[in-house]
């Protein structure tokens, strides 16, 4: 599964995740993620990300929540 900004980079798939202040009225706006090969997180939009498949987003999202719970 590949995320993509809308400049290209590709974004690390573990790194994405969201928090309260990226949701508004219950729909994610924002996320957080690193850009593979950058050390710093940054706050994307997320109708600028582009991926393969659509829901492939949200999928990550889910899968990155359930083992952040169990760190």
């Amino acid at each position: 599964m590949a995320i993509y900004t809308k400049h290209g980079e590709r974004i690390s798939n573990e790194s994405l995740r969201v928090n309260d202040k990226c949701m508004l009225n219950g729909q994610i706006i924002k996320v957080w993620a690193k850009v593979i090969g950058e050390t710093q997180e940054r706050q994307y939009w997320f109708s600028d990300l582009r991926c393969d498949q659509k829901g492939e987003i949200q999928s990550v999202l889910k899968a990155n929540s359930k083992t952040q719970k169990y760190k």
